[in-house]
């Protein structure tokens, strides 16, 4: 294996403070960035899976693009250095299609109960209740598929990324790996034991007064746009339904 410097960033999502990071890293050097994310934006669904559709609408236009930083700055910084940039997933529908058919089963069913659920909370008038209980309704299915994910025996995405991280090693360089902090212990132990690499922990914790300060503002938009989608969908509901 060439000589590869490694250095496995984990991070919340929601954090500035790991962007900042995260850029001082690539400021310094990167030939190679791993990015956790989907290669491609494409929203190309079959019929069966248009509810897996839905999910990600609710989730990411409504809640994820709000809340969470943006990281395309990482991305520029990378394409500047002239690296290359490999995404931890190949499209919108990859988590979807790597899952046994039944965990896809119960996830549709419990989207389109809980969405069931929602909406009848809003029609009794419980407006706030019933968002917040559509939000849930997408990040039920997304949080079994994801766990359903992480933990196949073989197959399970720790896994992948370690082998991605072991594979481009082998070109040699600085390789710079930015990863939810959730990945970091399943990447280490499945990383083989000749590979030296450096992993960084998330500047600060989840409930840490930095982070709190970062995703106040967000939040409350986040929550109002979901509020103002909600509200529209129960007038629909009422008046074509």
């Amino acid at each position: 294996m060439s000589e590869a410097e490694i250095i496995i960033k984990g991070e919340l999502h929601t954090s500035r403070g790991d962007l900042e990071e995260e850029r001082e890293i690539l400021k310094k050097g990167v030939d190679h960035l791993i990015f956790e994310g989907s290669k491609h934006k494409n929203w190309e669904f079959k019929l069966s899976q248009y509810w897996y559709a839905w999910v990600l609408i609710i989730f990411e236009y409504l809640f994820a693009r709000i809340l969470y930083v943006d990281k395309s700055i990482v991305e520029d910084l990378a394409e500047v250095q002239k690296a290359e940039l490999q995404f931890t997933r190949e499209s919108n529908t990859s988590i979807l299609e790597n899952s046994h058919t039944m965990v896809k089963a119960v996830s549709a069913g419990i989207f389109f109960t809980l969405t069931a659920v929602a909406i009848i909370i809003g029609l009794l008038g419980q407006t706030r209740i019933g968002s917040i209980g559509l939000l849930v309704s997408a990040l039920s299915p997304l949080l079994l598929l994801r766990v359903h994910e992480s933990r196949r025996a073989t197959v399970g995405r720790d896994i992948q990324i370690a082998e991605m991280i072991e594979e481009t090693a082998q070109d040699g360089g600085r390789v710079v790996v930015i990863v939810g902090a959730a990945h970091l212990d399943g990447i280490s132990e499945a990383l083989c034991d000749e590979l030296e690499y450096e992993v960084k922990s998330p500047v600060y914790s989840r409930l840490s007064a930095p982070h709190i300060k970062d995703i106040a503002y967000s939040s409350i938009v986040a929550f109002s746009v979901l509020y103002v989608v909600y509200s529209g969908l129960l007038t629909y509901v009422q008046f074509f339904v």
